[in-house]
């Protein structure tokens, strides 16, 4: 019996070890299998080995790099994130780890975290010839980042040492009630020591009437962190108001975020009415964000209204795509007829919505752009309370610098 029990315990320590060698290849297999999928493009079904492979082998290092590069490879950086974060708590030394936990970062545009990753990395594997690489150029995108809010500061004023003149030519649909509007504009920029001057003429085609608007915007630099913006405009045809004035106040603040706080002033044949503004801004990344209210007071009304921006940058400052969503009071100041009357005045209290989207790129030279735009709008009539007309409107701008 003793002799028994002897061989049956032998025999049980044999096929135990024999059988971990087996699941020891078969995971060393599995994991050749899996990088040759992700290699070709089966990252999907590379995944799906490598989870499975990771459910016995939690601490199968390789397999789980590879997991998370491919998942970043595939935009999925958080998730990806989760695993270079493990993964770099443990094994520090590992350099192919830290270039791609850095890489990951900034396929996330999230570069003040790539740097920090790098000089972390750098702490453990000194002078690296790669880390230090990825290190100087998440430095040098942070500074990009920081160039473009400098140039957000500005707002709509020209923002390079070169002057500008731009054409600018719109065209409004309306699904009932309301002929095509028409729009052109003519702008002029120049660049001095306080700031941009900026005088522009508009031409308008509405109701079948015909008029101009001559306005000239001024942005003047008081200082690094404060610049303001100022308004002029002046019409003598019914389709516009008569003067329109505007001034505001941009400070910077910590952290690439901004606040203004201005008016607009507009003067018709019978009413006056003034609007009091404001904004909030904040620079993330290659984003820019932005919330503004407007309050109107004027023949014993009030209106309201509020704007929201968002701006994607691409490979700098004239690159980019807008997308801003108005709700409230008609802010543009369209003109509409009521009962056979032109009721410019009225039209700051009418219930608007809009969403606008733009899209701004440089041409091959890299210097002049073109700037398409689309605006859809709904708009209450001043005739009829409650009832709505809807508009598109199309907007193309051509800009060169000199």
């Amino acid at each position: 019996m003793k002799r028994l029990f002897f061989i049956l315990i032998t025999l049980f320590f044999l096929s135990n070890a024999f059988g971990q060698e087996t699941v020891a290849f078969n995971a060393d297999s599995l994991f050749l299998k899996a990088r040759s999928l992700a290699f070709n493009n089966q990252r999907v079904e590379a995944r799906d080995s490598l989870q499975k492979l990771l459910e016995v082998y939690p601490e199968y290092v390789d397999a789980e790099l590879l997991l998370a590069k491919t998942l970043s490879w595939d935009g999925d950086y958080a998730q990806a994130r989760k695993h270079f974060n493990r993964l770099t708590s443990k094994e520090k030394k590992s350099q192919e780890l830290w270039v791609a936990a850095v890489k990951n970062e900034i396929y996330a545009e999230n570069h003040a975290i790539a740097l920090g990753l790098a000089n972390k990395a750098l702490t453990h594997i000194k002078n690296d010839p790669e880390l230090t690489s990825l290190k100087h150029n998440s430095v040098s995108q942070i500074y990009k980042d920081y160039e473009i809010y400098e140039v957000l500061k500005t707002e709509n004023a020209e923002t390079d040492e070169k002057n500008s003149f731009s054409v600018t030519s719109t065209a409004t649909v309306f699904d009932k009630t309301f002929d095509p509007f028409y729009e052109m504009k003519v702008a002029y920029a120049r660049k001095a020591k306080w700031g941009v001057l900026i005088p522009r003429i508009t031409y308008a085609e509405r109701f079948d009437i015909q008029g101009y608007q001559f306005e000239v915007d001024a942005y003047p630099t008081f200082s690094k962190k404060l610049h303001g913006y100022l308004n002029y405009g002046f019409s003598d045809q019914i389709i516009f108001p008569k003067h329109r004035i505007g001034a505001e106040l941009y400070s910077e603040l910590p952290k690439a975020r901004e606040a203004s706080l201005g008016l607009r002033h507009l003067r018709f044949n019978e009413v006056n009415t003034t609007i009091i503004t404001g904004s909030y801004g904040l620079y993330t990344g290659n984003w820019y964000f932005s919330g503004r209210p407007f309050v109107s007071f004027g023949n014993d009304d009030v209106g309201f209204a509020g704007s929201l921006l968002a701006r994607k940058y691409f490979k700098d400052a004239n690159n980019y795509l807008d997308v801003n969503f108005t709700y409230g009071i008609d802010v543009d100041n369209n003109q509409f007829f009521a009962r056979g009357q032109l009721l410019a005045e009225s039209v700051t209290y009418l219930s608007t919505q809009r969403l606008r989207f733009a899209y701004q790129f440089t041409l091959v030279d890299k210097v002049n752009s073109i700037n398409t735009s689309l605006n859809l709008s709904r708009q209450e009539l001043p005739f009829s309370p409650n009832d709505f007309v809807f508009s598109a409107t199309v907007g193309l701008q051509y800009k060169f610098q000199f």
